[in-house]
């Protein structure tokens, strides 16, 4: 099934849905229950989201850090200060590619407001909110067996 772009693949929600469960969870440091409660969602849907998003957080800082670096490498402004924790790392990212698209996407000079679920999804795609479009975990051994 084809769905629009505003939509993560493999969810039954809108990109912007779990978007702001996981800035409720992550700025606001709001619990699942408590973001269900507000969204209108079961607490297991958001712990599932929220699950995918830590689970993803090495990855999403590793693009996005890229993305950022490839996109504005002279402008020291956009890059973020660390933040007190991984997800709020990853979040930060986010939001500072999402700060490059808008510098550098505004042609005639006027301010450019793109969400930061729009940037996740210009960055990464519907996969941004599934663990499946992430790469898997590290490899530690070598590809091919010693002396070959």
């Amino acid at each position: 099934m084809l769905l629009p772009v505003l939509f993560a693949a493999r969810r039954a929600d809108g990109a912007a849905v779990l978007a702001e469960a996981i800035w409720l969870h992550t700025v606001l440091g709001l619990g699942c229950r408590k973001i269900a409660a507000r969204l209108g969602r079961p607490a297991g849907t958001v712990r599932d989201w929220l699950r995918a998003y830590r689970a993803n957080i090495a990855a999403i800082i590793g693009k996005f850090t890229a993305l950022v670096h490839r996109g504005a490498p002279d402008a020291p402004g956009l890059w973020p200060a660390p933040a007190p924790t991984p997800a709020g790392n990853a979040f930060s990212m986010v939001a500072a590619y999402v700060k490059t698209l808008a510098l550098y996407g505004s042609r005639d000079g006027s301010v450019v407001r793109v969400p930061w679920h729009y940037g996740a999804l210009m960055g990464h795609g519907p996969w941004f909110f599934s663990t499946a479009g992430w790469p898997g975990g590290v490899q530690h051994e070598p590809a091919l067996p010693p002396g070959l």
